[in-house]
């Protein structure tokens, strides 16, 4: 006997700050849920998605059993600097770092780090090497 596989039923949701403050669909985007590959669940933290990375992030985003994001401050923060945390891990040498931000995010990565690293300045755990 064949089972039958049921198909997931087709949800349409904003996608939209708006929407994230609680608007409903007024200034957001609909999505439909078929965008996605199957899962058990999903959130969306909207002010988490708009924190870019960094290789020397300012902050950690903990995930709480809640379903909470809590974001901490890994350093003093200047009053108007970017919230920045890692989308890899800054271990990782400086090629593959940036071919998997490449492979997975679309873009090359020009923070602090990276840009020293490439001009051969700093080691692979972020030391200057001049000042050693």
């Amino acid at each position: 006997e064949e089972e039958e596989e049921e198909e997931e039923e087709e949800v349409f949701f904003s996608w939209g700050l708006d929407a994230a403050r609680g608007g409903g669909r007024r200034g957001g985007k609909p999505v439909s849920s078929r965008c996605f590959p199957p899962h058990t669940g999903s959130a969306v933290f909207p002010l988490v998605s708009l924190m870019n990375h960094s290789c020397e992030p300012n902050v950690q985003v903990i995930y709480l059993e809640s379903n909470a994001a809590v974001a901490i401050a890994l350093r003093g923060i200047a009053d108007g600097e970017e919230l920045c945390i890692q989308y890899v891990s800054a271990e990782a040498p400086l090629e593959e770092r940036r071919r998997e931000l490449r492979r997975r995010y679309g873009f090359e990565c020009a923070c602090a780090l990276c840009t020293s690293q490439a001009r051969g300045r700093v080691g692979k755990r972020g030391r200057d090497l001049h000042s050693i």
